[in-house]
């Protein structure tokens, strides 16, 4: 997502759509399954049971994370065309060593 922001292509952008959804539908597919597991009438093995839970935690997690990416990448898609890609390439932008008192020596820095 940040090359096609970064470059405002939106063939980047489309495929990184593709794959968000993807891997929604795979977190939705897992949330689903997870789910059967800890509510069925089966007697399981207790650390499937604490295996299944952790797993469905962390698709939980996952599938609102890639929601929130999306979200954002949808907001930065409409703002295509309106000069960010200029800011972001702008040769005036300083390194990060420039842009404090950096000094490579530390006991130069840290002089009494």
């Amino acid at each position: 997502m940040i090359k096609g922001v970064r470059e405002e292509s939106k063939n980047i952008m489309i495929v990184f759509y593709l794959i968000s959804l993807t891997l929604c539908v795979y977190y939705t597919y897992n949330l689903i399954a997870d789910s059967k597991v800890l509510t069925s009438q089966e007697k399981y093995v207790s650390g499937y049971i604490l295996e299944t839970t952790i797993n469905l935690n962390l698709d939980v997690n996952s599938f609102f994370i890639t929601i929130i990416t999306m979200i954002n990448s949808i907001i930065c898609h409409k703002n295509f065309g309106k000069g960010l890609k200029d800011y972001i390439l702008k040769d005036e932008l300083k390194d990060f060593k420039e842009s404090y008192k950096f000094k490579d020596d530390l006991d130069e820095y840290y002089k009494r």
